[in-house]
């Protein structure tokens, strides 16, 4: 119980981070604006990083469209009913799941095999897949209790996801830009809490 408490803490705390990193930039210029593809400038702002090269497009797809084959006429029907072990996407489609993983795996550049044995789907073998279901509860709760509870200054209400941290990149930054990028008003040349450019882990 204590265990799973801690975790709990652990979860809402690294949620509210994530949140409030996002607040801090929702005032930030977007795509088109200076420093964005097409504005003044060109690129992405400093500081900010890149989508890194999805090197498992191809192979994600092909698998995609395998098992879309294999269930064909059964796309549409709710997942926990064609595929075995869905616990955090019940009642969306079968096409929808696997549309949905596919992106999660663009979102951090991995294949399929990041979280699954290949041809044995099903399979609890790897931590990562009970990650990956931590994660989309955590940004569950994020898009459907905590971002709505604010009052933003724009019409509609941002939305969190994979890519919001992961940025193509298995692992997350270890911190956010600050404004302006590391170099911006408060600035210590790197993200918050991160480590120097170049700095691996």
């Amino acid at each position: 119980m204590r265990r799973s408490s801690l975790a709990v803490v652990v979860l809402c705390v690294c949620a509210a981070l994530v949140f409030l990193s996002f607040v801090r930039s929702a005032g930030a210029q977007g795509p088109g604006g200076p420093g964005g593809p097409g504005g003044p400038g060109g690129g992405r702002p400093p500081g900010m990083m890149g989508m890194a090269p999805d090197s498992f497009a191809a192979e994600r797809e092909s698998l995609v469209a395998i098992t879309m084959e294999r269930i064909k006429g059964r796309e549409n029907v709710a997942a926990e009913s064609v595929f075995k072990n869905i616990r955090v996407m019940k009642g969306r489609t079968a096409a929808q799941v696997l549309r949905g993983m596919n992106g999660m795996g663009r979102s951090l550049g991995v294949s399929c095999r990041h979280c699954h044995i290949e041809n044995h789907w099903a399979d609890e073998d790897k931590p990562a897949k009970d990650v990956a279901r931590n994660m989309m509860r955590m940004t569950s709760a994020l898009n459907d209790s905590l971002i709505p509870s604010y009052t933003w200054p724009h019409d509609g209400k941002p939305r969190v996801g994979c890519f919001t941290c992961h940025r193509g990149h298995a692992k997350p930054m270890e911190g956010m830009p600050r404004p302006g990028g590391p170099g911006g008003p408060g600035g210590t040349g790197r993200p918050e809490g991160g480590r120097p450019p170049g700095e691996r882990h």
